[in-house]
């Protein structure tokens, strides 16, 4: 699940639950704002790299999306095994004030996450979160609920060959590990494929590069059910859901 929507003309009609109705003109930073409806939205963004253009941001501090939120992972929660949260710590309240200041209001009280994993597992106990997460909150994210994050660090530190920082990184907490999900290639991160590269956050932790090409961006589906057999103890129509 994204922190962002790919169906602006969905979305539209809740200006509310965008994070950029208070902008005027998108003569600042074009490709980082639409115009649509007589209003300006932001495009959902990475604060470490541009704007993706095919995507429109949701305010997350806002009780309404919120809602709505709940409302859609709940009915897939209905009908498969977990969904796989794509950046989910752009949407951890510190994180997600610190890109978007004052124009997306006040903080709540709970975390995004926090509020949204623990309704949804009250009534579907045996549902799974897993985290695409980066910048060290895997840890964070864990305690916001997540069953499962992506080990973004130790994929780091096995691509720059840092065998120090590999053996003590797999020397943590058990239970802090075995809720890590490891990797060396993904569709993010294929340095291993040739002429892929990867892009580097301020401070030299290594980002993803998240451009997205207009065909990618036609070919995701909003709901991609895997068709893995079920796990003993799995639901009937099982597999992951990936929300766009």
């Amino acid at each position: 699940m994204r922190s962002r929507t790919s169906s602006p003309r969905t979305w539209s009609a809740r200006p509310t639950a965008c994070a950029a109705t208070s902008w005027t003109t998108t003569s600042a930073d074009p490709a980082g704002f639409l115009a649509l409806g007589g209003q300006v939205f932001a495009c959902g963004r990475d604060p470490y790299f541009p704007a993706w253009p095919d995507v429109l941001q949701l305010n997350a501090f806002e009780p309404g999306l919120r809602r709505a939120a709940l409302d859609t992972v709940s009915a897939i929660a209905g009908q498969c095994d977990g969904v796989r949260c794509d950046m989910a710590m752009l949407v951890m309240n510190d994180v997600f004030r610190r890109t978007w200041g004052e124009r997306v209001g006040t903080p709540p009280s709970t975390d995004y996450w926090q509020a949204l994993v623990a309704a949804v597992k009250a009534r579907w106990p045996e549902f799974r979160f897993l985290a695409e997460a980066y910048w060290d909150l895997e840890w964070a994210l864990q305690q916001q609920g997540f069953d499962y994050c992506y080990d973004k660090r130790l994929y780091d530190r096995l691509e720059q060959g840092n065998a120090e920082g590999i053996r003590l990184h797999l020397l943590a907490d058990p239970a802090y590990q075995e809720r890590l999900v490891r990797f060396i290639e993904n569709h993010d991160d294929m340095s291993r494929c040739p002429g892929r590269t990867c892009g580097a956050a301020p401070g030299g932790s290594p980002t993803p590069s998240r451009a997205r090409s207009s065909s990618a961006a036609a070919t995701r589906c909003a709901m991609a059910v895997s068709s893995s057999p079920c796990p003993p103890g799995g639901s009937t129509s099982c597999g992951w859901a990936d929300l766009p």
